[in-house]
């Protein structure tokens, strides 16, 4: 029977990348990206914002029909307790279960300076950083506790930057502290919970990694964070790219 992963957070590079990796592992997935309301009641348009096939891997056809289809992808309002819990509870009537989770926080790496961030970008910030995971986190750690099984990791996606600015620092630091604690106040539970921190400015060599890293270590460990450097710097990333020949 195929293992279910729901996968969620701010950062539709990475998710992409990892969304391929485990297709390619045969798993079904959960994808849940967590979305903004630009004006109430106005959603960002989401075909603007998500195209299905940019989630499978180049060699796997994308499945018509619900019944084979191993992916479901459905956005979350990050500040709406009911968007996460309607999103889980459709996953669940899909797929019956939810095996796996992995929570993702990306800094924004927005560069001005804090006295000049408009007060909707901070609330913005703050929202998905602090209340999108908490709504999502209870929501998983519930369905965990009452399976008596689960895997749940958290990814802090660090993109390659090496100072924060001051109100990533501060959500950065939040999801970090937030991760410990859960560790503390879960430890005696039947569920694996842990983190992993990638500082690679590359999503596919931080999927890679992450994916390698659940499926070899994670799944047999309580309360460690894996971290990883990796290999591209974020100056690096942003080099152009010479055409060959």
């Amino acid at each position: 029977m195929k293992k279910t992963l729901f996968l969620t957070g701010n950062s539709l590079p990475l998710i992409k990348e990892l969304s391929k990796e485990y297709l390619d592992n045969e798993y079904n997935i959960i994808i849940a990206p967590l979305i903004c309301i630009k004006e109430p009641g106005e959603e960002i348009e989401k075909s603007a914002l998500l195209d299905e096939s940019e989630f499978y891997p180049h060699d796997l056809p994308i499945l018509e029909g619900v019944e084979n289809h191993p992916l479901l992808l459905i956005p979350i309002e990050r500040v709406s307790p009911f968007s996460v819990r309607n999103t889980i509870l459709e996953g669940l009537k899909r797929f019956e279960n939810i095996d796996e989770v992995l929570i993702l926080y990306s800094p924004t790496g927005d560069n001005r300076p804090l006295h000049q961030l408009p007060a909707s970008t901070v609330e913005e910030i703050v929202d998905t950083g602090i209340k999108g995971n908490f709504y999502i986190l209870k929501q998983v750690l519930d369905i965990f506790l009452r399976n008596n099984r689960g895997i749940l990791t958290f990814v802090l996606y660090l993109r390659g930057i090496d100072t924060l600015p001051p109100i990533d620092a501060s959500i950065c630091g939040c999801f970090r502290k937030l991760v410990d604690s859960i560790f503390t106040f879960y430890r005696n539970e039947s569920i694996m919970i842990n983190g992993i921190e990638s500082k690679s400015a590359d999503p596919v060599e931080s999927a890679k990694y992450i994916c390698k890293t659940v499926s070899e270590k994670a799944q047999n460990t309580f309360g460690k964070w894996y971290r990883h450097s990796g290999r591209q710097s974020f100056l690096q990333a942003l080099k152009p790219k010479t055409p060959p020949g």
